[in-house]
């Protein structure tokens, strides 16, 4: 749970209806383990991500944070694309979509000018996708692709 203060060596258990990530590790090992599913393993992987897809798809725009658990999962069965789609997603949902879009263009810009131009157009790429009517982002996001 969100209040929980965990130490080394200490088991958290709780029900969890969908697969999640929890924090990132930095020390240690973390082991999951997993008490009981119905079907097959890759039913379950499936039955998880449509109901990520769902939940994303009929609240997120209430809670923005339900596109970026659908993102994770993506990236975690390596669907890098869809998962940067549905954390533009998240981003977009939320009242700070233009700080978020143009912090993608500024760090893209730093990207450009140190001669890193797949950076600038993987940033320039999520300025657009948290802003798709900004002429600027894809102005530039096309300047960038053209110089690759």
């Amino acid at each position: 749970s969100a209040n929980a203060s965990l130490q080394l060596g200490d088991l958290h258990a709780y029900p969890a209806a969908l697969p999640h990530k929890v924090h990132d590790i930095t020390k240690g090992r973390r082991y999951t383990l997993v008490v009981a599913t119905r079907g097959t393993i890759e039913g379950y992987w499936a039955a998880a991500l449509r109901d990520y897809e769902r939940l994303a798809r009929e609240l997120g725009e209430e809670h923005p944070k339900l596109h970026w658990i659908l993102g994770e999962h993506l990236e975690s069965i390596e669907r890098p694309e869809e998962a940067r789609r549905a954390f533009a997603a998240s981003y977009r949902a939320t009242p700070q979509k233009p700080q978020y879009a143009r912090k993608f263009a500024d760090d893209a810009a730093e990207k450009h000018a140190a001669g890193d131009l797949r950076g600038a157009a993987e940033d320039l790429g999520m300025a657009t996708l948290v802003e798709p009517d900004d002429a600027e982002y894809r102005v530039d996001l096309g300047v960038v692709l053209w110089r690759l």
